[in-house]
């Protein structure tokens, strides 16, 4: 059984256990998230991002 996290803006996350960290930018009331990608050397965001697909990066909790 997989167990919810409670996700926040400002929170450090990965996406689908990929080793690469972001940084939650905004999330709608439908779930959707914005992520800023912490392991680029630009600013690079990803929108659009499903809340389930997301887990806590242990390293930064």
């Amino acid at each position: 059984m997989v167990k919810l996290e409670e996700i926040h803006v400002g929170d450090v996350v990965r996406v689908d256990d990929d080793p690469q960290p972001w940084r939650v930018e905004g999330r709608t009331r439908k779930g959707m998230l914005t992520l800023e990608a912490l392991h680029a050397m630009n600013r690079m965001t990803w929108t659009g991002v499903h809340e389930f697909r997301v887990t806590k990066a242990g390293v930064f909790a």
